[in-house]
């Protein structure tokens, strides 16, 4: 599933030569973004081994706005999720408010703002290449080259009743450090958490899995987040929720969540393990065993799935989470934030495994 950002890139553009009163620089011919070409204008130029390019077109190619204050002499670039403040002549730079040194300094030329590559990577999450006997700057967001949303078998089997184990957690960690799911015959909630897997069982106790067990259904990943922010509370679960959505900006992708921090109040959830005929999910669910805790270091870890995917992914919000002693935790279903940090990763590619061997579920009736 690749992620289209904001919609349009558009068509290539060359240029025989960049020259700019002063400065003896390299052209750049091309730029590309996740294999797409786009257009800059004026285009960006190598100086002295630094690739500079034009604040105002790149930021707007990615969908930001970018505004210019007289007065303070500083550009704003504003992106779903990241504001970047730089001005001319400057050796540093602002992310969402905190400083970023620049390997070189912005440069103001014929009323162009130029900045540095090292600014846009870390501003817009790139990973970038420099061909300088080509002329080819490509640059590729943090996640379209490799890392994929790995998940057992699809939401739908697990509402309609298909407990089985398919897959040994074992196998499950080859796939992934971080995630959540639950376990054979729904017997408790899974979260893995830096590639340790736990069972949170209807005692509330959170039990280390072997690798033997098995899951019918988890979603795991290798985090690798590109946004952080610091939360202050108090922040109920609707507020928390709030705070992500401004985080998250294509709607049309996958989003991992790590929240860490201090929890006035959590209430999670288990379940014991059902016996064939499965119920469904929604009755095995009737039977659920409630936990609370009160002031507790933990994390939630989790998913945002977006609204098409309902039916293979549990589509909006899913967390899960484990107390920083990892004796508790659970399925989340509140909680009272006092302060956290949150991190997120989109997502742009969905593994999805099938069960094999297993005897189906009847679906509901069309």
């Amino acid at each position: 599933m690749k992620r289209t950002f904001l919609g349009f890139l558009v068509a290539v553009a060359c240029i025989l030569a960049f020259a700019a009163p002063g400065l003896a620089a390299t052209p750049v011919n091309t730029v590309s973004l996740d294999g797409r070409p786009i257009r800059l204008d004026p285009m960006p130029y190598v100086d002295g081994g630094n690739v500079m390019l034009p604040l105002r077109s790149f930021f707007e190619n990615m969908g930001a706005t970018v505004a210019w204050s007289q007065d303070t002499m500083t550009a704003t670039a504003s992106l779903p999720g990241a504001t970047v403040n730089v001005g001319p002549d400057s050796k540093a730079a602002k992310i969402d408010g905190s400083s970023f040194g620049l390997s070189v300094v912005a440069s103001d030329i014929d009323g162009r703002l130029y900045v540095p590559l090292d600014l846009i990577k870390a501003a817009c999450s790139l990973q970038a290449d420099w061909n300088g006997t080509t002329g080819i700057l490509s640059l590729s967001r943090k996640g379209t080259a490799g890392n994929t949303l790995y998940q057992v078998s699809a939401y739908n089997d697990l509402l309609n009743g298909q407990f089985d184990g398919s897959e040994t957690i074992g196998d499950l960690r080859q796939h992934g450090d971080f995630g959540l799911g639950t376990f054979d015959g729904l017997n408790g909630e899974m979260i893995e958490q830096d590639g340790v897997v736990y069972q949170v069982r209807t005692d509330g106790v959170a039990y280390q899995a072997p690798d033997s067990m098995t899951t019918p259904f988890a979603d795991v990943l290798f985090f690798q987040p590109d946004q952080s922010r610091d939360l202050v509370g108090p922040l109920t679960l609707q507020q928390l929720q709030q705070q992500l959505d401004g985080m998250i900006g294509d709607k049309n992708i996958f989003y991992a969540i790590k929240v860490t921090g201090k929890f006035s109040y959590a209430k999670t959830r288990s379940e014991s393990k059902q016996q064939q005929p499965y119920p469904t999910l929604t009755a095995a669910l009737k039977n659920q065993v409630e936990f609370e805790l009160h002031d507790v270091q933990g994390t939630l870890t989790g998913f945002w799935s977006p609204a098409y995917s309902q039916g293979v992914c549990a589509s909006g919000y899913h967390l899960h989470m484990l107390t920083a002693d990892k004796k508790a935790g659970g399925h989340l279903l509140d909680l009272l934030l006092a302060n956290a940090q949150v991190q997120i990763e989109p997502v742009y590619n969905l593994d999805l495994c099938l069960p094999q061997g297993i005897h189906p579920v009847q679906g509901p009736a069309a």
